[in-house]
Protein backbone atom coordinates (compact mmCIF):
# COMPACT_ATOMS: atom_id res chain seq x y z
CA UNK A 1 0.00 0.00 0.00
CA UNK A 2 1.35 3.59 -0.73
CA UNK A 3 2.28 5.77 2.30
CA UNK A 4 0.42 8.36 3.09
CA UNK A 5 2.73 10.97 4.32
CA UNK A 6 1.25 14.93 5.06
CA UNK A 7 4.36 17.44 3.87
CA UNK A 8 5.36 20.66 5.11
CA UNK A 9 6.22 22.39 1.80
CA UNK A 10 9.67 23.14 3.11
CA UNK A 11 10.03 19.23 3.01
CA UNK A 12 9.62 19.15 -0.26
CA UNK A 13 13.17 20.16 -1.38
CA UNK A 14 15.70 18.70 0.32
CA UNK A 15 18.46 17.43 -2.30
CA UNK A 16 19.19 18.73 -6.10
CA UNK A 17 20.33 15.35 -7.38
CA UNK A 18 17.79 13.71 -9.78
CA UNK A 19 15.65 11.21 -8.20
CA UNK A 20 12.98 10.13 -11.42
CA UNK A 21 10.72 7.25 -11.57
CA UNK A 22 11.63 3.77 -12.30
CA UNK A 23 11.57 4.75 -16.64
CA UNK A 24 13.53 6.97 -16.14
CA UNK A 25 15.95 6.77 -13.23
CA UNK A 26 19.01 5.83 -15.11
CA UNK A 27 19.12 9.19 -16.61
CA UNK A 28 20.92 12.37 -15.69
CA UNK A 29 18.97 15.79 -16.31
CA UNK A 30 21.18 16.41 -19.28
CA UNK A 31 20.45 12.54 -20.63
CA UNK A 32 16.72 13.03 -19.62
CA UNK A 33 17.01 16.03 -21.84
CA UNK A 34 17.93 14.40 -24.41
CA UNK A 35 15.94 11.41 -24.48
CA UNK A 36 12.62 14.01 -24.04
CA UNK A 37 14.06 16.17 -27.23
CA UNK A 38 13.98 12.78 -29.16
CA UNK A 39 10.71 12.33 -28.10
CA UNK A 40 9.84 15.75 -29.29
CA UNK A 41 10.88 14.72 -32.56
CA UNK A 42 8.77 11.52 -33.20
CA UNK A 43 5.72 13.80 -31.94
CA UNK A 44 6.21 15.64 -34.80
CA UNK A 45 7.06 13.44 -37.26
CA UNK A 46 10.52 14.26 -37.86
CA UNK A 47 12.05 11.35 -35.68
CA UNK A 48 14.06 8.41 -37.18
CA UNK A 49 11.94 4.98 -37.90
CA UNK A 50 8.53 6.92 -38.60
CA UNK A 51 7.51 6.38 -41.60
CA UNK A 52 6.00 8.80 -43.41
CA UNK A 53 2.61 7.85 -43.81
CA UNK A 54 2.10 8.07 -40.15
CA UNK A 55 3.14 11.92 -39.93
CA UNK A 56 0.28 14.32 -40.34
CA UNK A 57 -0.13 16.34 -43.34
CA UNK A 58 1.03 19.71 -41.33
CA UNK A 59 3.00 18.20 -38.13
CA UNK A 60 3.54 20.93 -35.57
CA UNK A 61 7.37 21.75 -35.22
CA UNK A 62 9.54 20.64 -32.48
CA UNK A 63 9.73 23.04 -29.54
CA UNK A 64 12.48 22.72 -26.70
CA UNK A 65 11.85 26.05 -24.67
CA UNK A 66 13.03 26.99 -21.58
CA UNK A 67 10.98 28.52 -18.83
CA UNK A 68 11.15 31.15 -15.99
CA UNK A 69 9.29 29.87 -13.29
CA UNK A 70 7.75 31.58 -9.87
CA UNK A 71 5.93 29.66 -7.30
CA UNK A 72 4.14 29.94 -4.09
CA UNK A 73 2.29 27.34 -2.16
CA UNK A 74 -1.18 27.95 -0.67
CA UNK A 75 -4.09 25.71 0.57
CA UNK A 76 -5.81 22.75 -1.78
CA UNK A 77 -9.18 23.12 -2.63
CA UNK A 78 -11.84 21.31 -0.29
CA UNK A 79 -11.88 17.78 -0.49
CA UNK A 80 -8.61 17.25 -1.57
CA UNK A 81 -6.61 14.72 0.95
CA UNK A 82 -5.12 16.31 4.02
CA UNK A 83 -1.51 14.89 2.86
CA UNK A 84 -1.54 16.59 -0.48
CA UNK A 85 -0.18 19.86 -1.34
CA UNK A 86 -0.98 22.36 -3.57
CA UNK A 87 0.82 25.53 -5.36
CA UNK A 88 0.18 28.22 -8.06
CA UNK A 89 3.30 28.27 -10.52
CA UNK A 90 3.79 31.12 -12.71
CA UNK A 91 5.69 31.09 -15.81
CA UNK A 92 7.21 33.90 -18.63
CA UNK A 93 9.21 32.73 -21.88
CA UNK A 94 9.33 33.11 -25.67
CA UNK A 95 7.60 30.55 -27.71
CA UNK A 96 8.65 30.22 -31.57
CA UNK A 97 6.05 31.60 -33.53
CA UNK A 98 4.15 33.04 -30.57
CA UNK A 99 6.63 34.55 -29.11
CA UNK A 100 6.44 36.14 -25.14
CA UNK A 101 4.12 34.75 -23.08
CA UNK A 102 3.21 34.36 -19.61
CA UNK A 103 1.40 31.75 -18.12
CA UNK A 104 -0.53 30.66 -14.70
CA UNK A 105 -0.61 27.51 -13.52
CA UNK A 106 -2.65 25.58 -10.95
CA UNK A 107 -0.33 22.49 -9.36
CA UNK A 108 -1.77 19.71 -7.45
CA UNK A 109 1.13 17.34 -5.59
CA UNK A 110 -0.83 13.63 -4.54
CA UNK A 111 1.19 12.52 -1.52
CA UNK A 112 -1.89 10.50 -0.39
CA UNK A 113 -0.92 8.81 -3.07
CA UNK A 114 2.65 8.40 -2.69
CA UNK A 115 4.95 5.26 -3.75
CA UNK A 116 7.54 3.56 -2.12
CA UNK A 117 10.49 5.41 -3.58
CA UNK A 118 9.39 8.60 -2.89
CA UNK A 119 7.60 9.97 -5.72
CA UNK A 120 4.00 10.57 -6.32
CA UNK A 121 1.48 11.93 -9.21
CA UNK A 122 1.58 15.51 -9.92
CA UNK A 123 -1.19 17.51 -12.13
CA UNK A 124 -0.67 20.87 -13.53
CA UNK A 125 -3.80 23.64 -15.58
CA UNK A 126 -3.83 27.08 -16.58
CA UNK A 127 -3.09 28.87 -18.91
CA UNK A 128 -0.13 30.53 -21.43
CA UNK A 129 -1.13 33.79 -22.70
CA UNK A 130 0.98 35.88 -25.52
CA UNK A 131 1.85 39.43 -25.49
CA UNK A 132 0.95 39.24 -29.17
CA UNK A 133 -2.88 38.16 -28.33
CA UNK A 134 -4.36 35.02 -27.88
CA UNK A 135 -4.09 32.69 -24.97
CA UNK A 136 -3.79 28.93 -25.10
CA UNK A 137 -5.18 26.27 -22.41
CA UNK A 138 -2.40 23.37 -21.25
CA UNK A 139 -3.03 20.15 -18.79
CA UNK A 140 -0.31 18.28 -17.65
CA UNK A 141 0.08 15.09 -15.75
CA UNK A 142 3.53 13.14 -14.45
CA UNK A 143 5.34 12.81 -11.49
CA UNK A 144 6.94 14.38 -8.39
CA UNK A 145 9.83 13.02 -6.57
CA UNK A 146 10.52 14.72 -3.10
CA UNK A 147 14.18 13.74 -3.20
CA UNK A 148 14.79 15.99 -6.03
CA UNK A 149 12.46 18.37 -6.01
CA UNK A 150 12.18 17.58 -9.84
CA UNK A 151 8.70 16.75 -11.84
CA UNK A 152 8.29 15.19 -15.11
CA UNK A 153 4.95 15.69 -17.04
CA UNK A 154 2.95 15.09 -19.96
CA UNK A 155 1.28 18.35 -21.42
CA UNK A 156 -1.11 18.63 -24.20
CA UNK A 157 -2.90 21.55 -25.43
CA UNK A 158 -6.51 21.51 -24.36
CA UNK A 159 -7.70 24.87 -26.20
CA UNK A 160 -7.01 27.74 -27.51
CA UNK A 161 -8.80 31.25 -27.98
CA UNK A 162 -8.02 34.79 -29.80
CA UNK A 163 -5.35 34.84 -31.92
CA UNK A 164 -4.24 31.04 -30.70
CA UNK A 165 -7.72 29.65 -31.17
CA UNK A 166 -5.88 26.82 -33.48
CA UNK A 167 -3.45 26.08 -30.94
CA UNK A 168 -2.59 22.45 -30.86
CA UNK A 169 0.14 20.24 -29.55
CA UNK A 170 1.64 17.78 -26.90
CA UNK A 171 5.18 16.59 -25.05
CA UNK A 172 7.01 16.32 -21.95
CA UNK A 173 7.46 19.55 -19.77
CA UNK A 174 10.22 19.28 -17.04
CA UNK A 175 10.33 21.25 -13.97
CA UNK A 176 14.10 21.00 -12.30
CA UNK A 177 14.74 21.64 -8.61
CA UNK A 178 13.94 25.34 -7.56
CA UNK A 179 16.93 27.79 -7.90
CA UNK A 180 15.83 29.61 -4.82
CA UNK A 181 13.00 28.79 -2.03
CA UNK A 182 11.91 30.13 1.25
CA UNK A 183 9.21 30.59 3.58
CA UNK A 184 6.87 28.34 0.63
CA UNK A 185 7.65 30.31 -2.16
CA UNK A 186 10.17 29.97 -4.97
CA UNK A 187 12.05 30.36 -8.26
CA UNK A 188 13.49 27.94 -10.77
CA UNK A 189 13.70 26.44 -14.28
CA UNK A 190 11.28 24.65 -16.19
CA UNK A 191 11.63 23.25 -19.77
CA UNK A 192 8.85 22.51 -22.74
CA UNK A 193 10.19 19.15 -25.26
CA UNK A 194 7.90 18.65 -27.60
CA UNK A 195 4.93 20.40 -30.30
CA UNK A 196 2.94 23.89 -29.78
CA UNK A 197 1.69 25.81 -32.29
CA UNK A 198 -0.47 28.73 -32.53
Amino acid sequence: MSRVRSRHPHQLFRRASLHLPAALRSAGPRRWAALAAAAAAVLAGTGGGVAAASAPAQPAPPVSVALAGSFVFHACPTGTPAADNCLTDDVTGVLPGIGAVSGRFEVHIAYSQAAADDCEPIDKHGVLTAASGGSVELSAAGVFCSDSATAAYNYRVVHGSGALAHASGHGQWLVTAPTTYANGAGTGAEQLFGTLRG
